[in-house]
């Protein structure tokens, strides 16, 4: 009576000792989701929004698997608590990268903001030389109305850029950027065929 009542007794401590163990790793799943809300804040879910989903995805899964452990007799958190460790990493890891292609973006802008300057005076230059008949004198200020056009986007682009607004300034530069090339193709092409008009 004793030997079973000991056995009995020492299964309980097991199950004691065994469920006082596996204690809900509730600081680690709320540091994880903290790091992740601030690689959010930090702009990764708008510059880097594959990585920052995949991240996102990482802890909806582990904080899935830890309430699957949880509803078990004798749950074991270890691999769940390492994976909240990884996130919390990872999503420091994409705070930094996140600051990096911030800086990749206001250069690519700066650039073309150039490249745009630069097509707007080759532009204004090539409407000099354009034939100026009837049509083309039409044409012309046709032309000019879209320059200045172009012209007010990127000022406006400009001071965006100086308030932060970095994927919508780099959309609106690209448009810009996209107008101002076509006008150049177009009145390259315009004063070429006048060109070959005049010596033919």
């Amino acid at each position: 009576m004793k030997i079973r009542l000991n056995v009995i007794l020492m299964a309980a401590a097991v199950v004691i000792m065994m469920t006082s163990c596996a204690k809900f790793p509730e600081a680690e799943v709320q540091t994880a989701k903290d790091e992740v809300e601030k690689a959010r804040t930090a702009g990764a879910e708008l510059y880097l929004p594959e990585q920052f989903a995949a991240l996102q995805d990482s802890l909806n899964a582990t904080v899935q698997s830890l309430e699957t452990q949880k509803s078990k007799w004798f749950p074991n958190y270890d691999n769940n608590v390492a994976q909240m460790t990884t996130i919390g990493t990872t999503a420091n890891e994409l705070i930094v990268k996140t600051e990096e292609r911030k800086v990749e973006i206001r250069e690519e802008i700066q650039t073309s903001l150039a490249q745009i300057q630069t097509l707007l005076t080759e532009n204004n230059e090539l409407i000099a030389q354009a034939p100026k008949g009837k049509e083309g004198a039409a044409a012309l200020v046709q032309i000019k109305e879209e320059l200045a056009v172009v012209q007010t986007s990127a000022d406006e682009a400009a001071k965006m850029l100086e308030s932060g607004e970095l994927i919508q300034t780099k959309d609106k530069v690209s448009i810009a950027q996209e107008k101002a090339t076509a006008i150049n193709t177009e009145l390259k092409d315009v004063i070429a065929k006048y060109g070959k008009g005049k010596k033919s």
